[in-house]
């Protein structure tokens, strides 16, 4: 599992002139680069293990409920972990003939009905924010995952046309951080 996080607070433009070039590219070395060279190493010795239930692997990556839902200064930030949203179906593609899935969450705030002794005005903010999911209890802390995720039977998914076996699916998740 990555969860390589990090990133400058900068508006793409400023009194002071442009977002500086430098901090973007750290963020996207930290986030973006650091969690796809992770990965494909973790592949790489996953690919020779034995598989299990016809398994060899899980990777499971963090994006952020940012990469949905960037705020004013995180321009760097919300790119890198975009990227690591939008890579999962391509890895997953890429690595599911070997039989290793590939998953990315994206950690967030969900409203669970517990709101006692928070003010009114922020429990509001919580529960009715744009992009703040609702769990469906206080104890669900998985708010969607992308239709064909491992849960379906296996007559629902696609069978891999090489190994004629279920495909791999790449699952994207939204939960509490």
């Amino acid at each position: 599992m990555t969860t390589a996080g990090g990133g400058t607070a900068e508006r793409t433009v400023s009194k002071t002139g442009p977002h500086s070039l430098d901090p973007f590219r750290s963020s996207v070395d930290l986030n973006l680069i650091g969690t796809f060279n992770v990965s494909r190493l973790a592949a790489w010795q996953m690919s020779k293990n034995e598989p299990e239930d016809e398994e060899r692997g899980v990777i499971i990556n963090t994006a952020s409920i940012a990469a949905f839902e960037g705020q004013i200064g995180q321009v760097a930030y919300t790119a890198s972990k975009a990227a690591i949203a939008g890579m999962c179906l391509t890895m997953a593609r890429d690595l599911g003939s070997l039989g290793i899935r590939v998953l990315a969450i994206a950690p967030s705030l969900f409203a669970t009905g517990l709101t006692e002794g928070i003010p009114d005005e922020f429990a509001k903010q919580i529960t009715q924010g744009r992009g703040v999911p609702e769990a469906p209890s206080p104890a669900g802390g998985i708010r969607q995952a992308c239709p064909g995720d491992r849960r379906e039977p296996d007559a629902q998914r696609p069978m891999h046309p090489a190994r004629r076996r279920p495909a791999l699916r790449p699952e994207v998740v939204v939960t509490s951080a």
